[in-house]
Order: structure tokens, then sequence, then C-alpha cells
């Protein structure tokens, strides 16, 4: 066997070089204006993309394996299931019909659904617009943590960790919902809302809190929680 020292020398000096931009990288900080802002601000890059490449590893355990696929494919149908039932009443009576079905028609769907997924399921926002969507501290701390990515990854993002809640195992999974264009219609500013569906929202919304979105903000998440088989 011979030696193969071209690519090893490659490896090498990549490695070097990653090592010294990143050294470069701190000392920058750490003396910059910023001060001791900059360097929170470094490390607080590297643990949002170390828990986002953590949260991206395939679980070992099958339990956990197994409840993740369910989540997935559950936040994939509620969004399809309801973001289809917000097309139709678009068709049919326009923005005000469509304020009106959220208020009420949604919330029902997403309790149907339940029944038959038979877990725990629902949407909630930091910025709701229905009591009945206002996140726990555990989701509000996750919906944090999604503003804080880049436009480019929140479609793409998710959350999922196993917790222990009353001495029992539970995968907790959230999926981010971005706002598009269409959302702002109802979810936008002042500017960007129609007098007609503001008038809308105040009837149907008392407390709306689910305004001022932009394009590519996360306007809430689909949330789920999973009791997992306790171990033999």
């Amino acid at each position: 066997m011979e030696p193969q020292w071209g690519p090893a020398t490659v490896f090498a000096l990549l490695l070097l070089g990653g090592v010294a931009t990143i050294a470069w990288m701190v000392r920058a900080l750490s003396r910059g204006a910023a001060g001791r802002g900059g360097m929170a601000a470094l490390l607080a890059v590297a643990l949002v993309a170390g828990g986002a490449t953590a949260r991206a590893q395939a679980p070992a355990d099958p339990r956990v394996q197994t409840a993740l696929t369910e989540a997935r494919v559950a936040a994939q149908e509620l969004a399809a299931l309801l973001k289809g039932l917000l097309m139709e009443e678009l068709g049919k009576e326009g923005f005000e019909g469509a304020i009106s079905v959220c208020a009420k028609v949604a919330q029902e769907r997403t309790a149907d659904y339940r029944q038959t997924f038979k877990n725990d399921i629902r949407r909630v926002s930091l910025r709701r617009r229905n009591p009945a969507n206002e996140p726990d501290d555990y989701e509000r701390e996750v919906l944090t943590d999604f503003d804080r990515l880049s436009p480019e990854e929140r479609p793409k993002a998710e959350h999922w960790e196993v917790v222990s809640e009353d001495g029992r195992e539970s995968l907790r999974y959230l999926k981010p919902l971005v706002a598009g264009a269409l959302c702002l219609t109802c979810h936008g500013t002042p500017e960007t809302i129609p007098p007609d569906v503001t008038e809308a929202l105040a009837e149907h919304y008392p407390d709306d809190r689910g305004t001022g979105f932009d394009v590519g903000d996360v306007r809430g998440a689909i949330t789920i929680r999973i009791p997992l088989v306790p171990r033999e």
C-alpha cells in the first residue's frame, strides 16, 4: 500500500485554515466596539446552529423515530387541511368569509383532526389571533428560536425533543408556519390590510394580536405532543 499524501495535505490545510478563521473571528469580536455583545452574538449563532444540527439527526430510539414520523405527517396534513379550507372560502366569500371560517371552523377542524390523530395537536403563535392559540412556555421558547433563523431556513425548519412530563416521556414537535404574500391581507400591517378586512377582524377578534407580519416571518407553528411507549 502506498500512502496518499495529496488528499491528506489538502485536508490538513483546510483544517488549519478553518481554525485560523474561527480564531480571527473570536479575536475581532472581542476587540470590536460590540465587546461582550459581539461575543454573545457569536455564541448565540453557534448554539442555534448546533441545535439545528442535533435536531436534524435521525433519533436512535425506534420509539422516537416512529413518533417523529407520525408528527411530521400530522403537521403536514393539518397544514394542508386548513390551507384548503381557507382557499375554498376565499373563492366563495373572499377575505371576509375566510376570516369567519378561521374564527370558528378552523378550530373545529383542528379538534376533529386531533380526535383522529389521537394525540395533542394545535396551532400556536407568539402573536396569536385566537386566544386558543396561545403558546405555553416551551412553545414560546421554540417559536423564539424559529424567529432567529434566516428567512431561507424557516420553511424547512422543525424542532423535536423528548421531554419527561409527569414521569412519562413524550415527543414534542413544532413545525413553523411561514407567512406568504397572501397572508398579509389579513396578517400584515395597517397599510396592507384593506379597511373591510380590518373591520371583520375587529368583529371576530376583539383581542387580535396577529398583525404586523411580513413575507417570510414566522406566523406561528403547528405543535404536537406524542406520549412514547414505555421502555421494556
